[in-house]
Parts: C-alpha cells; sequence; structure tokens
C-alpha cells in the first residue's frame, strides 16, 4: 500500500520531473511490497517518458529532499549495476522485506 504521507506530504514539495520518479519508485516498491529496488536510468526513462536529464533531474530532488535513499552497487570487477532506490520511509520500517543485498 502506497503510504499516505506521499499524498499528504511529498505531493506539495514535489514539482515536474520529481513526481512521476517518485510514482514509479513507489510502483516498483510498494506496489510489489517491497523496501527498495534496483532500477535503471533505461527503466526509468521507458515508464516515466521523461529524458536521462529529466530522470537525474527527478532522483536528484528526491534525494535531496530526504525522500529516497540511492545506493549505487558495482560488480567485484568494479562495473556498474543498476542502482538501487528506496524511501526514506521504508528504512525506518522494521517490517522492510526488500533490504539492499549488501546494505
Amino acid at each position: 500500500m502506497v503510504p499516505h504521507e506521499f499524498f499528504e506530504v511529498l505531493l506539495r514539495r514535489l514539482k515536474g520531473p520529481a513526481v512521476s520518479v517518485a510514482c514509479y519508485l513507489l510502483r516498483r516498491t510498494y506496489g510489489w511490497e517491497k523496501g527498495g529496488e534496483a532500477i535503471s536510468l533505461a527503466e526509468f526513462m521507458e515508464h516515466t517518458g521523461l529524458s536521462k536529464e529529466g530522470v537525474l533531474s527527478g532522483l536528484r530532488k528526491l534525494q535531496a529532499e530526504g525522500i529516497i535513499e540511492v545506493v549505487r552497487r558495482r560488480t567485484e570487477k568494479g562495473d556498474a549495476l543498476p542502482t538501487y532506490y528506496r524511501f526514506v520511509h521504508a528504512t525506518r520500517d522494521t517490517s522492510d522485506r526488500g533490504g539492499c543485498p549488501g546494505h
């Protein structure tokens, strides 16, 4: 279930690309009852209709507002993996079933 805080507080604070990015992240996390999810920029772009710059702008805003936590991940060889995202609210929830592996 989507947290009430999103609609009661965050929508007043968020505008533009941050709303689209937050909605997609909500779908990928709370929609599937996960605390967080690894999502590529291409996936954000495909599902939000935003450009790469739009997605990055939305993600920066959500992170700057303390709404999401961002965990950049790499393989043992140092190659980039999709970044892991979760709402800060979920990190405080003891029922978080979607914790970031290795974090």
